[in-house]
């Protein structure tokens, strides 16, 4: 029964491959232990059943798993059409050293930025609103060097 399975699975597949072309593929192996194993192909796969093996080439890349292990597999073709939102890869922080503010932006929404002094004592949790901006006043510290962490750069000033 269970070969049954997975050949109607390979049929399927193969009717689907038939039609499909695209920029990209996904495939997903789930095993009876229950791991769920992905991989990402730049092109379609060719999955093949041998000596109880299921195989799924490519011109790069050949994986085999004992029929024994595979519960199921999908197959799943991903189109790129376009960019949908192209994202910050960090928080852009401004100084005004006439009213002695922070201006950061283009934070995670909700993401936190802390001042902490060079001894690593924490003077202030910051956190962003939901457009990724925030800004402090910095005038009530001390003179001297603190450190501005975010989640993606640290940087250093001096007061």
């Amino acid at each position: 029964m269970k070969k049954i399975n997975i050949l109607i699975w390979l049929i399927l597949l193969s009717v689907f491959q038939i039609k499909a072309s695209g920029n990209s593929y996904e495939l997903v192996v789930w095993t009876h232990l229950g791991d769920r194993i992905g991989y990402s192909l730049d092109e379609q796969p060719r999955v093949t059943l041998e000596l109880e093996s299921l195989i799924v080439s490519t011109i790069k890349t050949k994986v085999e798993y004992s029929l024994d292990d595979v519960r199921k597999y999908t197959l799943n073709k991903n189109d790129v059409t376009g960019i949908d939102e192209v994202k910050q890869l960090m928080p852009i922080m401004k100084f005004n050293s006439n009213t002695l503010t922070f201006t950061f932006t283009g934070c995670i929404p909700g993401s936190k930025i802390k001042i902490m002094s060079v001894n690593g004592i924490n003077m202030c949790t910051l956190q962003a609103d939901n457009n990724g901006y925030i800004q402090t006043d910095i005038s009530a510290l001390s003179s001297g060097m603190y450190l501005v962490v975010t989640s993606s750069i640290t940087y250093k000033i001096i007061k």
